[in-house]
């Protein structure tokens, strides 16, 4: 069980999003990836996560540093840059 959780959302939303290219990116980045088509889900350590082909991430945590957070939204929201280069998160409020 995880403790802690937050959820990024898309600033708006990206019609043309290629989901496959974004899969690649971010299986470059993480391992133990499971792709259900639409969604995708990875277990590392310490958190947990899903994506979902509109740009929707939660992130499951137990133990993370606020660095540590910042770091994996970033390679997370970069993933996605390199597919759409405007992307970017709603981050209000979610590294509090």
């Amino acid at each position: 069980m995880y403790k802690e959780q937050i959820s990024l959302n898309p600033s708006q939303i990206y019609v043309y999003l290629d989901f496959d290219c974004v899969k690649k990116e971010i299986t470059s980045k993480f391992n133990n990836i499971e792709d259900f088509g639409d969604v995708v889900l990875t277990k590392q350590g310490n958190f947990a996560l899903s994506i979902n082909n509109i740009g929707n991430v939660s992130i499951l945590y137990n133990s993370l540093s606020r660095t540590e957070l910042e770091a994996l939204v970033n390679d997370i929201e970069e993933s996605f840059k390199n597919i759409i280069h405007s992307f970017k998160f709603e981050k209000q409020n979610i590294l509090n």
